[in-house]
C-alpha cells in the first residue's frame, strides 16, 4: 500500500509540475507525460493484485499439492509392503518346494547307487560262474571263497601266459563221412568233454570251443610256475583221447580216415584276459601264433620259440624235441619245435593259490 500512496503523491507532483510546464512548453508535450505517468500507474496496481492473489491462493495450492504427494507416498509404500510380503511368501514356498526335492534327489540317488552295486554284485556273481565252468573244482572253490583270488581274474591286465590252440584237422571231411550230423555231433561233444577235462585238471582254462577245435590258455599266477608244463602234458593227453574217441565212434562215421587227429599248437608271452559277451577270453599275440601253429599235422604239438625257451628253462627231462619248418598264412616258413613224450613220468609242481587255500578247497 505505501508503494501506492508514494506513486501516487508522485503522480501529483508530476501533474503540479506539468500544469506549471504548460505554461512554459506546448500543450502537446504535458498530455504525453500524463499518459506515461497513467501507464506506469496501471502495471503497478496490476502487480499488486497480481501479488495479493498469489499470496492468498499458493499456499493452499502447495499444501494442497504437498499433502496429496505425502497420501501418494503412503499408498505407495503400504504397496509395497504387501508387495514385499507377496515376495516373501513365494520365497518361503519355493525354499519348501526346494527342500522336497533335494530330498527326493538324495532318495533317487540313494536308489541309484543302491540299484549300481546290485548290478555289480549280480555282474561279478555272472562272471564267477562263467569262470567256475572254465577251471578245475579246486579253482572253482577257491575263486568263491577267496575274492581276491576272483579278481585277478577280472582286472582285464595283461598276464604272462601259454596258450595253447587245439584244430581238429580234416574235420570237414569227418563230418562228410558221419553217418548223420547228429552222429557227428555226439562224436565231437564227447570228444571236446574229455579235452576240456583235461585242461583244466592240468591247471589250464578252457577258453571256447571254435567249432573244429579247442583255445585254452595258462596264465602263470594261476597256473603256477611250471604252466608251461601242465600245458604240454595237457597236449600229450589230449592226443591220447582223439584216437580213443574216434577209435570209440567208428560207428558213427560211414568211412574210417587214417589221415586225422589233432594239431596242436603252444605260444607264449603277455596276454590279457577280457571279459567279452559275458565271458572271459585272452587276446594277444601268443592267441595268434598258437592258432596258426594248429595248422600244422595231425597228431603233432609245436611250440613257437619263446614257448619252447620258458620249457626249457624249466624241465626238458620228460620230452622229445625236434626242430621242423612250417609254412604258414601271410608269413614265409618259421622253425618251429615238434614234442614227444620220452616215457618219463612228468614231474609239474602246482599253482601257489593251491597251497595257499589247500585247507578251504580241500
Amino acid at each position: 500500500m505505501s508503494t501506492e500512496k508514494n506513486e501516487r503523491q508522485e503522480s501529483e507532483k508530476l501533474l503540479a509540475g506539468n500544469k506549471h510546464a504548460a505554461t512554459s512548453s506546448s500543450f502537446e508535450e504535458a498530455l504525453k507525460q500524463q499518459s506515461v505517468l497513467s501507464s506506469r500507474f496501471e502495471a503497478s496496481k496490476r502487480q499488486s493484485e497480481l501479488f495479493d492473489r498469489v499470496k492468498g491462493g499458493a499456499g493452499f495450492q502447495l499444501s494442497s499439492s504437498l499433502s496429496s504427494l505425502l497420501e501418494d507416498s503412503t499408498l505407495q509404500s503400504q504397496s509395497n509392503k504387501t508387495r514385499i510380503i507377496e515376495l516373501e511368501k513365494e520365497i518361503r514356498e519355493l525354499k519348501s518346494e526346494i527342500l522336497k526335492k533335494n530330498l527326493a534327489n538324495e532318495e533317487t540317488e540313494r536308489e541309484f547307487y543302491k540299484l549300481r552295486e546290485t548290478v555289480e554284485e549280480l555282474q561279478k556273481k555272472q562272471e564267477l560262474q562263467d569262470l567256475e565252468s572254465r577251471v578245475n573244482e579246486q579253482a572253482a572253490k577257491a575263486l568263491f571263497e577267496h575274492e581276491n583270488f576272483l579278481n585277478e581274474f577280472l582286472k582285464n591286465q595283461e598276464h604272462e601266459t601259454f596258450v595253447m590252440s587245439i584244430d581238429i584237422r580234416r574235420s570237414t571231411e569227418l563230418m562228410l563221412k558221419a553217418r548223420s550230423p547228429e552222429m557227428f555231433a555226439q562224436f565231437i561233444s564227447s570228444l571236446c568233454k574229455d579235452l576240456k577235462e583235461v585242461i583244466t585238471k592240468n591247471y589250464g582254462i578252457f577258453d571256447k570251443f571254435t567249432g573244429d577245435g579247442i583255445l585254452a590258455f595258462f596264465p602263470e599266477f594261476y597256473s603256477g610256475p611250471d604252466a608251461g608244463i601242465h600245458a604240454v602234458q595237457s597236449a600229450i593227453e589230449c592226443h591220447s583221447i582223439f584216437q580213443r574217441k574216434y577209435k570209440d565212434h567208428r560207428r558213427n562215421f560211414t568211412t574210417v580216415l587214417n589221415n586225422t587227429g589233432l594239431s596242436i599248437g603252444i605260444d607264449y608271452g603277455p596276454a590279457n584276459m577280457q571279459t567279452i559277451a559275458g565271458g572271459l577270453t585272452v587276446v594277444g599275440a601268443p592267441v595268434v601264433y598258437a592258432c596258426r601253429l594248429s595248422g600244422g599235422p595231425p597228431g603233432k604239438t609245436l611250440l613257437n620259440q619263446w614257448a619252447y625257451n620258458k620249457i626249457q628253462e624249466v624241465s626238458t627231462s620228460f620230452l622229445y624235441f625236434s626242430e621242423e619248418t612250417l609254412k604258414i598264412k601271410h608269413e614265409e616258413e618259421i622253425l618251429v619245435y615238434s614234442i614227444q613224450p620220452n616215457g618219463t613220468e612228468v614231474q609239474a609242481r602246482d599253482p601257489e593259490w593251491k597251497l595257499k587255500f589247500s585247507t578251504s578247497i580241500s
